[in-house]
């Protein structure tokens, strides 16, 4: 698992370039430009967690309970999902009044997806 509340534009996320393209394409398109979507994630907070295969939440070690809380909520209860190219989703949820999300990357073949645990 990764977590970064930085601009995600240079961190190393573990992704493939064609899946890191596909999700900046998506954290960019509700704004202008890439300029004016950082701009927003550095003001009003951002956070993007990547899950890898074998990270089962919420009994992640290393996170705090509120942490953890939010993942799966978010797992359970997003705001919206959205494909990341042909091998992730992203679920989102807005975490505060100003519209900051909690944006988790998960893989396609992600065990939670498979059981339908996410939604339930």
């Amino acid at each position: 698992m990764r977590i970064t509340h930085a601009w995600p534009g240079s961190v190393d996320l573990g992704l493939s370039e064609d899946s890191r393209l596909h999700l900046m394409e998506a954290l960019v398109s509700p704004f202008p430009t890439e300029a004016e979507a950082k701009a927003f994630w550095d003001d009003y907070g951002g956070c993007l967690v990547v899950l890898d295969p074998s990270d089962c939440p919420p009994q992640l070690p290393g996170l705090s309970f509120q942490e953890a809380r939010q993942i799966e909520m978010t797992l359970k209860h997003p705001d919206f999902t959205e494909p990341i190219g042909d091998t992730h989703l992203a679920f989102v949820s807005i975490v505060n009044d100003e519209g900051a999300g909690l944006f988790l990357l998960t893989p396609m073949n992600h065990p939670l997806l498979k059981t339908g645990e996410p939604n339930e």
